[in-house]
């Protein structure tokens, strides 16, 4: 990063012209994608490098530098927690696809456009473009693309309902290996393939691939997504009854992206507030949810919504108060309906279901699981579908 910076100091002293200007395009690019590795995704460098190289590739009507900046700058608006502006971008990165007539291009674009789409919690618009972006390039520049891009669409799957097609998109973009161009991006699709795993309640999986991430970012000093990958790894710990050990574990990767000047967030919203309840500390849940409820208003980043209001209805259950708990669970069995994330929907209703029996509400609590359960195609072998089915056989 010095020496590009330095680079730019001696560039910024020549006369300006085309040629100048070009130079400090391709300048701009790599302290962006420097500072993107080093600091983050929502680094702030990152930002400011790219959003200067959009400026240049204007003024040059360089068509493919400029798409190439917007891409860049559209994910780092993502990681900025600016999911409307980024949204932006990916539109106009799309509109600019389509005028070239680039599957290239094109491919990138819907990329960024699904990526923007499940940060939002608009998981079916996710898995579309993601679909799209890993069918419409077969080139050896899109396979960088498309190892990402079918392990998003496979956690799209997942939330939507069908977490056999999740798994089998997740084992493809391992299959296609690591790209030595790229190996920053191995890390991330490592990452993506163990949460899945994860939202299936394959613990064992889940670690070994997050491990993997882990000791990867660790060797070629990726510490973002290393501290990423450190939240996660406490919240399997925490999910294994090791409680106390994993809440310490995602505090300790928090505390690592907070102390990164560009980090919006001190880790992923909900995972922290999940670590405080698994650890028997109610209080500081309900005061982390309330932080990651303004942060998902202010940001438009949904996808942990529903999840957000399951915890807190949990939350309320362990304080008895059943009308509370209640409230919540109806809260987050709505906003799942609203994104269609049916695999959401399931763990709410289940909740509900399960407070409703208690209740004694049983024929209530049986028809409205047993419409959910049906709903489903495949995964009876996960975690969700077991424990909705075993509530189901009690009912």
């Amino acid at each position: 990063m010095q020496h590009l910076r330095k680079a730019l100091e001696i560039l910024k002293e020549m006369p300006p012209d085309r040629s100048r200007d070009s130079r400090e395009l391709e300048l701009q690019t790599a302290i962006g994608a420097v500072a993107f590795v080093s600091e983050g995704e929502g680094s702030a460098d990152a930002g400011r490098a790219w959003a200067r190289a959009v400026e240049l590739a204007i003024t040059l009507d360089d068509v493919p530098r400029k798409a190439l900046a917007l891409r860049l700058l559209g994910f780092n608006l993502v990681g900025r927690g600016e999911l409307r502006r980024a949204s932006e971008i990916s539109r106009d990165l799309y509109e600019l696809s389509q005028q070239d007539r680039n599957p290239e291009l094109e491919a990138k674009a819907n990329h960024l456009m699904g990526f923007v789409a499940f940060q939002t919690g608009e998981f079916r618009k996710s898995e579309q473009h993601m679909g799209a972006a890993a069918a419409q390039d077969p080139t050896r520049a899109g396979v960088r693309t498309r190892d990402h891009a079918l392990v998003s669409r496979g956690a799209a799957l997942w939330y939507l309902g069908f977490p056999d097609q999740a798994l089998a998109l997740a084992r493809e973009a391992l299959m296609l290996g690591e790209d030595p161009d790229n190996p920053y991006q191995h890390t991330a699709v490592l990452q993506w393939a163990g949460t899945i795993h994860l939202l299936r309640g394959e613990l064992a999986l889940a670690e070994d691939l997050l491990r993997k991430s882990l000791n990867l970012c660790a060797e070629r000093g990726f510490p973002i997504v290393g501290a990423l990958n450190t939240v996660l790894m406490g919240l399997l710990a925490a999910l294994r009854g090791q409680a106390q050990a994993g809440l310490e574990q995602i505090c300790r990767g928090s505390e690592i992206l907070a102390a990164n000047s560009a980090t919006i967030r001190q880790g992923p919203p909900y995972v922290l507030a999940l670590g405080y309840a698994l650890a028997g500390k109610p209080d500081e849940a309900f005061a982390t949810l309330e932080e990651d409820l303004k942060w998902t208003e202010r940001s438009g980043g949904e996808f942990w919504l529903a999840s957000m209001h399951l915890l807190k209805g949990h939350l309320f259950q362990g304080r008895a108060n059943w009308e509370e708990a209640e409230k919540f669970f109806r809260t987050s069995i709505e906003i799942a309906r609203r994104q269609s994330a049916k695999s959401l929907e399931l763990r709410a209703t289940t909740s509900l279901a399960r407070l409703l029996a208690k209740q004694g509400k049983c024929e209530e609590a049986r028809n409205m699981l047993s419409e959910i359960y049906g709903w489903f195609t495949e995964g009876a072998d996960t975690a969700d579908l077991k424990n909705a089915k075993e509530l189901l056989e009690k009912l």
